[in-house]
């Protein structure tokens, strides 16, 4: 059986739900908690009746419940990106996984991780990344915020602000990419999370090296949340092998 590994974004420490806002208490873990699994089952549900196992681990210090001084902790793109490494070496030991046929989904930060993840990974058959940053110093500049994201996730942010940006973004390193991975970018040009400037930058990038891959941008915003009846299709063309447009 073909096998997805699934890397989305992750959750927010402030949840808004209908009228309902949360802060970073108990009930918040633990209501944000349940919002969050489903809004996962919904994105992979569509993936599963594909006919394909999925995989997905939420990263080490996921919602701060496992974040203490003896835990590790989510380093947006640090030691986490283990944590998809590893998945995908358990995925090869399963029974019913075809460990020929793996590929990988990341949405939005997940597809970050995806990338990194990528230079140790050669087993991996296709990537699809959907709002996915591709150059960090591009993401400040569009959402200052983050950098505080950043200061409070990165070790030693400050000190070594440019090579940290740098190893989250994958335009500085393409090359380490394996070469003839199949790489589909899903984005919606209304996007104001990731600005859709990034993904188009990717894709120019992309065909200067000739990496086979295919861009695809619609009207929508982070998330795809109105497109998802054509991104599911696009996705199961391009696992399948349908597609490879360049």
């Amino acid at each position: 059986m073909s096998q997805i590994i699934f890397r989305r974004y992750q959750a927010n420490h402030t949840l808004n739900y209908g009228n309902m806002r949360l802060k970073n208490d108990k009930e918040h873990h633990k209501i944000s908690f349940n919002i969050y699994f489903v809004v996962i089952f919904l994105h992979l549900k569509p993936i599963a009746e594909m006919g394909v196992a999925v995989l997905a681990t939420q990263y080490r210090g996921g919602m701060e419940l496992t974040d203490g001084p003896d835990e590790s902790v989510d380093e947006f793109g640090g030691s986490d990106v283990k944590d998809v490494i590893n998945i995908v070496r358990l995925a090869s030991q399963l029974p019913y996984v075809d460990e020929n046929q793996m590929h990988m989904i990341g949405f939005s930060r997940g597809g970050m991780s995806a990338f990194i993840s990528l230079k140790e990974l050669n087993n991996i058959k296709s990537l699809t990344v959907l709002g996915a940053p591709s150059d960090l110093f591009k993401t400040i500049e569009e959402r200052p915020e983050m950098e505080r994201v950043f200061d409070y996730r990165v070790p030693n942010f400050t000190s070594n602000r440019e090579s940290e940006l740098k190893k989250r973004s994958v335009v500085y390193w393409l090359d380490e990419l394996p070469g003839e991975l199949p790489i589909l970018i899903l984005h919606g040009a209304k996007d104001e999370r990731v600005s859709v400037e990034q993904a188009k930058i990717l894709a120019d990038k992309l065909s200067d090296i000739n990496h086979p891959h295919k861009l695809v941008i619609y009207d929508d915003y982070h998330g795809l949340q109105f497109s998802q009846g054509l991104m599911f299709k696009e996705i199961k063309a391009w696992i399948t092998g349908e597609r490879r447009a360049k």
